[in-house]
């Protein structure tokens, strides 16, 4: 995939293998609107980005996957800022000690927030909605393969 020019949404992009993401779309000469919830790590990647990559090539974006919102706003945004967007890459994603008592914050970010995503996705870069097309990424973990708690499955 050609990635020179072409403009990116990063979910959960401020640490981790999103951050990663973001790193490997600016070396190859793209554009990341970097997109997660926690601000502080976030603004401090941008500038770490802006530095190391030149300005103008990066935004970031507080942003919880789990409001249509938030999300809407950020594609929005983006959109605005570059003009474009061609990758969304569907990172964001949480793990809990007691996945009994929070799993429903684990779909609504896990699954929830992936299938919002990829409609926006399909909203600013389908052809049918006029857009150039693109790739949507979804990221997953290992996680879901594992033993949980003490169950028998």
């Amino acid at each position: 995939m050609k990635i020179r020019e072409k403009v990116a949404i990063v979910t959960g992009g401020a640490q981790g293998i999103g951050e990663h993401v973001c790193r490997a779309i600016l070396e190859r000469g793209g554009k990341v609107s970097v997109l997660d919830k926690d601000e502080e790590r976030g603004v401090l990647l941008k500038d770490e980005l802006e530095n190391q990559y030149g300005s103008g090539r990066v935004i970031f974006i507080v942003c919880d996957v789990t409001s249509s919102i938030q999300m809407k706003d950020s594609f929005m945004k983006t959109k605005d800022t570059f003009g474009q967007i061609n990758i969304v890459c569907n990172n964001a994603g949480i793990v809990s000690e007691n996945e009994i008592e929070n799993w429903n914050e684990i779909v609504d970010v896990n699954l929830k927030g992936v299938i919002l995503g990829q409609f926006l996705a399909i909203l600013y870069m389908g052809v049918s909605n006029g857009g150039e097309g693109g790739t949507i990424v979804n990221v997953s973990s290992m996680a879901g393969h594992a033993k949980l708690g003490n169950f028998p499955f």
